[in-house]
């Protein structure tokens, strides 16, 4: 009988997380904020890991910012994905949907750690105050986000490849699909995702910024009058904070 049942359930799981293949990478999302929640509250063991004036270039800093940056990186980036994971899996057979949804993954990342491993690493060489690069940060999205080379963009996020069904050229090509939206994003996205790291990581930047993403790529035609208010908003208050 609990065979049965048990048997019952994982159909049911089934039913559930068929439509919704990108149930885990969204698990994901929501693990990484939780992670820089704990990491802004005050006395945890990871609080006060952000860049100083006098922070040196020491490997130990270097590995724990780029750490926080992958973290950011799926965070914010993540709920940006549903659609493409939906397609990759719908493209794959059923037994290496999961499989193939990780390869798109492992490259839509592969580009925003190169982008993010160079921003750390520069970041630490400079050895600016956190207002300075908070400051250049913020001019920096603002200026992008009215350019109109950023709208084409973020349309080319929406860009679709074909996927092999089966062996190693399915693999390739859902690694290649992964890197090839992962590119477009940090094209579009570059400004933003730095504002929150010169500004070490903060919270209130990151949902707000993620907010913009969400509405860029759910509206067909967002209002940029709005996004340059909250950026602009979100940085003059970072300014004070």
């Amino acid at each position: 009988m609990s065979s049965v049942a048990t048997h019952a359930q994982l159909s049911t799981l089934r039913r559930i997380s068929w439509p919704r293949p990108e149930w885990w990478s969204l698990g994901l999302c929501f693990a990484a904020w939780l992670l820089i929640l704990w990491k802004t509250v005050p006395g945890s063991a990871s609080h006060g890991h952000l860049h100083h004036a006098a922070t040196g270039p020491g490997p130990e800093p270097f590995l724990t910012q780029t750490f926080w940056w992958f973290v950011m990186v799926v965070a914010m980036m993540f709920p940006l994905l549903p659609a493409h994971i939906r397609n990759t899996a719908a493209r794959s057979l059923w037994a290496r949907r999961h499989r193939a949804i990780g390869a798109f993954l492992a490259g839509y990342v592969a580009p925003w750690m190169l982008f993010g491993t160079a921003a750390v690493g520069i970041l630490f060489a400079l050895e600016l105050s956190r207002t300075v690069t908070g400051l250049i940060g913020f001019s920096a999205a603002f200026i992008w986000q009215v350019m109109p080379a950023r709208r084409r963009t973020v349309l080319a996020c929406h860009r679709t490849r074909p996927i092999a069904p089966v062996g190693l050229r399915a693999d390739y090509d859902c690694v290649r699909y992964g890197w090839m939206v992962g590119n477009n994003c940090v094209l579009s996205c570059w400004a933003l995702m730095l504002a929150c790291l010169l500004f070490g990581h903060s919270i209130v930047a990151m949902i707000g910024l993620t907010a913009i993403g969400l509405i860029e790529r759910s509206t067909p035609r967002p209002k940029q009058l709005l996004a340059i208010s909250v950026i602009g908003g979100l940085g003059l208050l970072q300014l004070i904070w």
